[in-house]
């Protein structure tokens, strides 16, 4: 290549050859983009090792438990219209 006026010892470049050598250069470094918001891998395995609270096991308990009064209870307040339906049809 030809050399650079005033500067001895340095080359003139073009603009292509110059970004071709930066990509090389680039190439061993993992540069990740600014708008990338993916978690890393570890992350990821951090947050499904975190235990729930109890409270929510609490509350569904508590729904379960009154689900189950209240079908009981419905059961036996038409328990005589079940068996009326359900008896002899004479």
């Amino acid at each position: 290549m030809a050399r650079a006026e005033g500067k001895p010892g340095r080359q003139k470049r073009s603009f292509s050859t110059t970004m071709k050598i930066r990509r090389a250069e680039d190439t061993g470094t993992m540069r990740r983009p600014a708008n990338d918001d993916r978690e890393s891998i570890g992350t990821i395995l951090r947050t499904l090792q975190v235990s729930p609270s109890r409270t929510s096991y609490v509350v569904a308990s508590v729904f379960a438990a009154v689900w189950v009064v209240g079908g009981l209870g419905l059961g036996w307040l038409y328990l005589p219209e079940i068996q009326a339906s359900l008896g002899p049809t004479g």
